[in-house]
């Protein structure tokens, strides 16, 4: 076997740490704690022993919030029923592309008391949404090497959805995180015009009859472009924001 694979392998491979299973939580901020990030708890090299014990873990520490995402919605539906389900944990699903979307169903037929959708990495146009059951969204785009862009009317098309007046209810609150390392050219300012050697990518699925010029500026300018969809939506469920401010309260 060639040097390549081994490594490859090496990269795939899953590695549980039991005693720190014991120790955990350590923190003691009362925000959110991400579980697992960035590896998956329902990946199959996960078994459901070691599940439970993180489950028990975080059904017995009830003062915590516990944000787990997975992309293998499907293990996720057969292992839910014998799971338990406190409040205190926040159960996602990444949806990258339309092609993800069966997730959202996986997620809406398990018992997790909150449920959210995670669009990141954002790397193509998700179309219609049905956000029924669904307490928050976060969108974010792709950073790396290797990144692809994430076009201004993908997310636009999200934070209408999530829209109480195109619902016909409650907004949905969405978190917009980060545009990634390129820029759409609807959103580049005048200090961040492109140099003639900037990579550049042509989306033309971005809407009906419409391109977008994407401008790769990198992540760290690209961070500095708000988000004009988040002028006027919620950005985090109630219950994540009152438990903010009673932390804040307690520190001032």
């Amino acid at each position: 076997m060639t040097l390549e694979k081994n490594l490859l392998q090496l990269k795939r491979r899953t590695t549980l740490h039991s005693g720190f299973i014991r120790q955990w939580p350590l923190s003691s901020f009362g925000l959110p704690l991400s579980v697992g990030s960035p590896s998956d708890l329902f990946q199959e090299e996960i078994s459901f022993e070691y599940m439970q014990q993180v489950f028990g873990i975080m059904q017995r520490t009830h003062w915590y919030t516990y944000l787990l995402s997975t992309s293998c919605a499907e293990r996720l539906e057969e292992l839910a029923p014998a799971l338990p389900w406190p409040a205190n944990v926040w159960m996602g699903v990444t949806v990258e592309v339309a092609e993800h979307k069966q997730r959202i169903d996986c997620l809406r037929r398990i018992g997790a008391a909150f449920k959210f959708v995670s669009f990141e990495p954002l790397i193509g146009d998700i179309g219609t949404l049905n956000l029924d059951g669904i307490d928050w969204v976060t969108i974010g785009g792709e950073i790396g090497a290797n990144a692809r862009p994430m076009a201004y009317r993908w997310v636009q098309n999200i934070f209408c959805q999530c829209a109480g007046d195109w619902r016909g209810g409650p907004d949905v609150p969405v978190h917009f995180s980060r545009w990634g390392e390129w820029l759409s050219h609807r959103l580049l300012h005048q200090h961040q015009l492109p140099t003639r050697k900037t990579e550049v990518q042509i989306i033309q699925n971005a809407g009906p009859d419409e391109i977008e010029v994407m401008f790769r500026v990198g992540k760290a300018r690209a961070a500095g472009t708000l988000c004009p969809c988040t002028a006027y939506h919620p950005q985090f469920p109630k219950t994540l924001v009152c438990k903010g401010e009673k932390y804040a309260s307690k520190n001032v």
